[in-house]
């Protein structure tokens, strides 16, 4: 068997991947489209509304915005005390951004999901073929020895085997 062929069920996991942190990434692409720029008092959320109807300085919400919009859209969907920020009836305005973002959330974590099972399979069958080669009586002896560390790097799991010889 070609070890390079690609079996279906690792090829709909990385579909499966690809497909959800796009869809995601399109939702709160859409989310934040309807939100609008916060800096522009006409946009859904702004900070001006926030800071008129709170008496409240928004610098802190500026700087998140510009450096992590991920968390500052996370605030904007839930926090209660952003939502004067939202115009019109905040509760339902607010809510048709909220939809979109939990949407969002789901199909990363279902992306995620998938990526791990990927890389848990992976790991198994790495052990299988080992085990495997022993079996077999295949040149492992006791100067080879496998190493395994995990991690996560970037929010996302990492995992590491290596065969290891001593001489």
């Amino acid at each position: 068997m070609d070890p390079l062929t690609v079996k279906p069920h690792e090829a709909a996991g990385w579909t499966t991947h690809f497909l959800s942190r796009k869809s995601a990434l399109d939702l709160q692409d859409q989310a934040a489209e309807y939100a609008g720029a916060p800096a522009d008092s006409t946009s859904r959320w702004s900070f001006g509304r926030w800071e008129q109807a709170t008496n409240g300085d928004a610098a802190r919400l500026e700087a998140l915005f510009t450096h992590d919009r991920s968390t500052f859209y996370d605030m904007i969907a839930s926090d209660p005390e952003l939502l004067a920020g939202w115009s019109g009836d905040p509760v339902s305005t607010r809510s048709p951004f909220s939809n979109l973002w939990d949407k969002a959330g789901d199909r990363l974590d279902v992306s995620h999901y998938a990526a791990s099972a990927l890389w848990i399979n992976h790991v198994a069958s790495a052990v299988d073929a080992l085990c495997a080669a022993r079996l077999n009586n295949l040149p492992l002896g006791k100067d080879t020895r496998l190493g395994l560390s995990s991690g996560w790097q970037r929010g996302t799991p990492t995992f590491h085997a290596s065969l290891r010889r001593s001489f």
